[in-house]
């Protein structure tokens, strides 16, 4: 298991600007990848928008 929690950054940022949503999405792509899923506490802080 790992955590991976952005204080202080807004959700209107895209994933990719956020210093650890950032580091989710590479070990997300990352071949041997030590996981299978990804749980989102509250999905409104998670994605903006449409």
């Amino acid at each position: 298991m790992a955590e991976y929690f952005d204080i202080g950054c807004s959700r209107r940022l895209p994933w990719h600007a956020r210093p650890q949503a950032a580091t989710l999405l590479t070990a997300i792509s990352a071949p041997g990848r030590l996981f299978d899923a990804v749980i989102i506490g509250e999905y409104e802080r998670a994605f903006h928008g449409d």
